[in-house]
């Protein structure tokens, strides 16, 4: 499954954060690569933990939803 996610690109001294919102997590990094390496690793992650929570994994919604949430208003 591919899950959209939300780049909130750097801002002076500030990492480069990487949001999926599906699987409620975010990393950032202080390169694109070093973020999208640390996103991916805390995706797998969470994915594994979902079973062991009795949680079913959720189902990747289309970017356009995330693009008309507020909190993601303004990221790539």
């Amino acid at each position: 499954m591919k899950y959209p996610a939300a780049i909130e690109w750097r801002d002076g001294t500030a990492a480069i954060g990487i949001h999926i919102p599906d699987l409620e997590i975010s990393s950032a990094g202080d390169t694109c690569e070093e973020a999208y390496s640390n996103a991916v690793e805390v995706a797998h992650i969470a994915l594994q933990n979902f079973p062991g929570q009795g949680k079913d994994l959720p189902v990747p919604t289309s970017a356009d939803q995330h693009r008309n949430n507020d909190e993601y208003q303004g990221m790539g």
